[in-house]
Formats: structure tokens, sequence, C-alpha cells
């Protein structure tokens, strides 16, 4: 199997994902299984998760220990480069689509961190 280009590109792709989202495994499956290589990073299950009183989450908390998960498992094994994908995630198309994506990401000259995505906080 060719390597995809998204693979070259990072040293390493993450998705991360809640215990119990087990449709959303499938999904990233189906969606990009065969074509891109990537690791789970499953955030603890809702029930270790309690918050107490605090205004986030226990989303939102997931999410936070899901990306912390990935920055420590790629700074242990020395990565440089990596994307992290949430569970919900829609692979881009075609050829061309991600060859633009690259290109794109490459005009800029220094970055840590690249959002991508949709994202609905409230107030």
């Amino acid at each position: 199997m060719e390597t995809h280009p998204l693979n070259n590109f990072f040293d390493k792709i993450y998705c991360i994902t809640s215990f119990n989202f087990k449709d959303r495994h499938s999904h990233m499956k189906l969606e990009f299984g065969d074509k891109v290589q990537f690791d789970f990073m499953v955030s603890p299950p809702r029930e270790e998760l309690y918050l107490g009183n605090s205004h986030i989450t226990i989303s939102e908390k997931s999410l936070i220990l899901g990306h912390m998960q990935c920055i420590q498992h790629a700074k242990l094994n020395g990565y440089n480069s990596i994307a992290i994908l949430e569970d919900d995630a829609k692979l881009i198309s075609t050829d061309e689509e991600i060859s633009i994506f690259l290109e794109n990401i490459e005009t800029i000259p220094t970055w840590e961190c690249l959002y991508m995505g949709n994202a609905s906080w409230n107030d």
C-alpha cells in the first residue's frame, strides 16, 4: 500500500476519542483506516472524569486530556510533527485537495500548533 501524503508530512497521526464512543471508532476506521495510518488515543471513561464544581464540561476535559496524552506520547517518542484528529474527522477527498492543504501548511514560517476544524464555545 502506498503511503498517504499526510503520513509523509506528519511523524505521527493520532485520533483522540472517548472510551465509550465505539460508533466513532468505527467511523474513523472506515473514513481513514485503509488510507491514512493513525493511532487512537483513548480518554479515560466518563465516570473517571468527574470535575466537581467546575466551569468546564466532561467532554471538554476529555478533549484536553486527549490532546495532552498525544503531546506527551509524541515528546517521549521524539516526534517533531504530529496531527491530532478528533473522532468525527473527515478525510480530504481528493489528492489535489490534500496537496493544496499540505502546500499551504508549508508556507507558514513556523508554527507550534495549527488548529483546523469547527468549534462551538458557549459563553
